[in-house]
């Protein structure tokens, strides 16, 4: 059984994720401080590069992991001690609206 380091957090957030300088319509499945799965129409191959865009945090850096059924598993690069203390919120406050 895989063991997770951050604890993740399912969601139905709407969001701008932004590939190939397109900037996309993305349905915020669930997110972590290491990644996100989004539901998002568009075909992207594992380490492309994906900007996640967030309410409150900005553009974060990721790059796919794969596919999936409903869209892409993201995975968060270069995240800094401030992004992460500020995702941790944001994740915090995700789980306190129950989604």
């Amino acid at each position: 059984m895989e063991k997770r380091k951050h604890q993740r957090i399912r969601t139905m957030k709407r969001i701008k994720a932004i590939i190939s300088n397109a900037e996309l319509e993305a349905l915020l499945h669930d997110i972590s401080g290491g990644g996100a799965a989004l539901g998002i129409e568009y075909l992207a191959y594992p380490n492309d590069k994906i900007k996640v865009k967030l309410d409150g945090l900005g553009e974060i850096l990721g790059e796919v992991v794969r596919p999936t059924e409903n869209g892409l598993a993201v995975r968060f690069v270069d995240v800094s001690v401030e992004l992460e203390k500020s995702l941790k919120l944001y994740i915090d406050n995700l789980d306190g609206m129950d989604g």
